[in-house]
């Protein structure tokens, strides 16, 4: 893997290890469509299930998959989940980031602050998220601070994991144009009630 810290590895590392991972380890599946399947997980340690995914994007290349996921600027286009996703510092493939979730009426928005690690492997990339804090952007009233436990993902070109991994049949219309597969995975302690 590229350089990116001892953290960045291991962190990459605990992702492929939760990639592999099934029922024998506690997974659950929680619901599957043709190109996702999504799992969960109680965690001993903390009040938070963990889950996990694993999405198939027929006809995108893996660069622009990266790019969709990576590139803030585009993000902010088309992940309206988020009200603001401000990039704190930037250090090329390590930033801190701010995201500001606006919940519905009712209930508190949250914002949760990211150390984020992005490691190319090949044609594959891993984006690592661990919780960080930020002196210029204490909580703030109104403003739930969420906690990030366990969050990343890895971007492949698709078929390009051990038999595990779901991929297409040789039947699939986009079996001639570059696809791509990415696996996730997140727990996030929203804090408070909703």
């Amino acid at each position: 893997m590229a350089a990116g810290g001892d953290q960045a590895t291991a962190d990459c590392k605990l992702l492929e290890q939760h990639e592999q991972e099934g029922e024998k380890e506690g997974w659950s599946e929680a619901t599957s469509s043709e190109h996702t399947k999504v799992w969960k997980k109680g965690d001993a340690d903390h009040n938070v299930h963990i889950i996990k995914a694993s999405m198939k994007f027929p006809g995108v290349p893996i660069n622009h998959l990266s790019e969709l996921m990576c590139n803030l600027e585009v993000r902010r286009q088309w992940d309206k989940q988020f009200s603001t996703i401000e990039v704190i510092e930037d250090h090329g493939n390590h930033r801190i980031v701010y995201w500001h979730f606006k919940m519905p009426i009712g209930v508190s928005d949250r914002d949760v602050i990211q150390d984020t690690r992005l490691t190319k492997d090949g044609p594959n990339v891993f984006v690592t998220l661990r919780n960080a804090t930020h002196p210029d952007y204490p909580e703030r009233k109104g403003i739930v601070r969420a906690e990030t436990i366990l969050a990343g993902y890895i971007m492949r070109p698709l078929g390009t994991t051990d038999e595990s991994t779901p991929t297409p049949t040789s039947s699939s219309s986009s079996s001639s144009s570059p696809s791509s597969q990415m696996f996730f995975i997140i727990q996030n302690d929203v804090k408070g009630l909703l």
